[in-house]
């Protein structure tokens, strides 16, 4: 079972905003509207220089609507905030930071292609008592395996909470295991196994058997119906939530002040030049 998939993280939304194109023509009109505003200062044709006076309000409205899309697309993300990528495979479990808790028995059973490819997915543990403790208590920091009829008991139990908080996964271990059950096609057993499995399913009774085990645990003292999702709460903004908003500004104060003194470099040169 896999967590439920988590609102991308804060710094991920600053980026998708502040993308290298929309930087770039940020840029770029930034310093259109600087050359236009010295093209008096430059040689050039009488008639270039008429029209470039005419296309000074150019860049200024190209930079307000860069400014204007950004702005819109951070309000966007943060009042609407995507979810990660799903996990669908394992190599999507591998790129991301999400592991299997699992134990070490049942990754040694696993088959030695898999556990060779996919050994860097899993987190291993020998203690028994702390792999179920985990899982139990429905713990996000792990992924974790799991039988489809444990997890209709699992399932269950997230029906009290306030959001559900992992979700069946199709990424199967069972295919992997070198277990089967060999039945002979002559077997005088092979017919009564399936007529058994089949009447089973087709009356109901399994899916009765697994949807009531939560209650019949309960009643048992084995688990407790208890929630262990975390409630949503809006939070007050915090000082730490702005350190990208300051780190723009500072970007933005240094590149000002770079153009500044660049633009006064020349004048006190030539002042400097003279005194000599």
């Amino acid at each position: 079972m896999l967590p439920i998939k988590r609102h991308i993280d804060l710094r991920v939304v600053f980026m998708r905003v502040l993308e290298a194109k929309a930087l770039a023509l940020l840029l770029i009109s930034l310093g259109s509207c600087y050359f236009l505003l010295h093209v008096d200062r430059m040689i050039v044709p009488a008639w270039l220089r008429y029209c470039l006076r005419r296309l000074r309000i150019t860049p200024w409205i190209l930079a307000l609507l860069v400014l204007c899309a950004c702005q819109a697309q951070l309000f966007s993300l943060i009042i609407m905030c995507p979810m990660e990528a799903p996990i669908d495979s394992f190599d999507t479990l591998l790129a991301s930071n999400l592991r299997i808790f699992a134990l070490r028995e049942e990754f040694d059973d696993l088959d030695d292609e898999f556990r060779a490819r996919y050994a860097l997915a899993f987190r291993l543990t020998g203690n028994l008592t702390r792999f179920f403790q985990l899982r139990n208590s429905f713990n996000t920091s792990w992924a974790y395996p799991i039988t489809a009829v444990k997890w209709v008991v699992m399932n269950e139990l997230q029906s009290y909470f306030q959001r559900p908080v992992f979700r069946y996964s199709e990424l199967c271990l069972s295919q992997n295991y070198p277990y089967s059950i060999l039945l002979a096609d002559e077997s005088i057993f092979r017919r009564r196994l399936m007529m058994f499995t089949m009447r089973s399913r087709s009356s109901g009774l399994i899916n009765y058997w697994m949807r009531h085990s939560l209650i019949d645990m309960v009643k048992a003292d084995r688990m407790k119906i208890k929630d262990y999702s975390t409630p949503s709460q809006v939070q007050p903004l915090r000082l730490q939530d702005l350190r990208y908003v300051a780190l723009c500004l500072g970007v933005g104060l240094l590149l000002a002040a770079t153009v500044f003194v660049a633009e006064l470099l020349p004048f006190y040169v030539n002042v400097w030049l003279d005194s000599l």
